[in-house]
């Protein structure tokens, strides 16, 4: 769900020399990175225990799922950024196109889930994760999740379709975009470096809070550690993810600017050793051994 984006991008390993309706290259380097993190979520959704030599890796799928955010607002400025959002047509022309690309996959799902749900258990089989929570916690849920915001209420596993909590995640932000490309226009044209180098800080933040609070209070949780609940917070409430999605706008401006074009082998370095060295960290940094049933979640993870 979180790979649905707005512009074409096809498979390959070189930047292309074919251009969108739009005049701007195809990045068909984007294709390779999404879909080999759609492969590590889904191994981490389906793949069966044990996971070695690789399970460590495999079952970090918070930062491939996170990725998808700041590749969102990537790819959102990268088709966009060219367009007028001056009045109210154009902003609900963008909203036609930016919604309706997700609207009847999301949907279909969710009336899919809904009916599984209710035919499961109506056998004595709640197969759909959340379901067994009861009649009521389910239908809110549900009603929730039509209106897109279930992830402002960050709980785990979402009733009807969990994954979804991504879409819910996205659209605020793409509700936001309008505005975000008006208030940002400077900052994104004259230094979209600095943009982006404080959108990157930024998007730490509330991880460290969480994990320095013990240390400050000892009411607010353990020292040094982060818990399920704050886990799940800053994982999925939107808010939260606002700057991994200005951190993508201020890349794609760069790159439509020029000023990182994926020709120069420098930059094509860059990148691979950058997605090589996530795949290593999340291999070889150990799981925290306070975490306890449910790792990844909690600790430092």
């Amino acid at each position: 769900s979180g790979a649905q984006n707005t512009t074409n991008l096809t498979m390959g390993t070189r930047f292309a020399a074919a251009a969108t309706s739009t005049g701007r290259p195809i990045l068909t380097q984007l294709a390779g990175m999404r879909a080999a993190a759609s492969m590590w979520i889904v191994l981490g959704h389906f793949m069966t225990w044990p996971r070695a030599p690789f399970g460590t890796l495999i079952d970090r799928g918070c930062v491939p799922t996170g990725s998808f955010i700041l590749l969102s607002g990537f790819v959102t400025h990268y088709a966009y950024h060219g367009k007028p959002y001056d009045t109210r047509t154009q902003v609900l022309r963008y909203y036609a196109r930016r919604f309706g690309a997700i609207l009847f996959s999301y949907y279909a799902t969710w009336l899919l889930m809904i009916a599984l749900s209710i035919g499961s258990c109506a056998l004595g089989a709640c197969v759909v994760p959340g379901a067994e929570f009861g009649i009521l916690p389910s239908v809110k849920e549900a009603v929730e999740s039509f209106f897109f915001v279930q992830a402002f209420e960050p709980i785990w596993p979402y009733f009807p379709n969990g994954p979804a909590w991504t879409i819910s995640t996205m659209g605020l932000l793409w509700l936001l975009y309008p505005k975000l490309q008006a208030w940002l226009r400077r900052p994104l044209q004259a230094r979209p470096f600095a943009l982006a180098a404080g959108a990157a800080i930024a998007c730490q933040l509330p991880a460290l809070l969480a994990f320095f609070a013990g240390c400050v209070a000892p009411g607010l949780g353990k020292p040094y550690f982060i818990s399920t609940e704050a886990g799940l917070w800053m994982y999925h409430f939107p808010p939260l993810r606002l700057a991994d999605f200005v951190l993508g706008m201020a890349l794609a401006q760069a790159l439509a600017d020029g000023r990182g074009a994926p020709e120069r082998r420098a930059w094509a370095w860059l990148a691979d050793g950058a997605f090589v060295a996530v795949f290593a960290l999340c291999q070889l940094v150990p799981t925290d051994p306070r975490s306890g049933g449910y790792p990844m979640r909690q600790g430092y993870e």
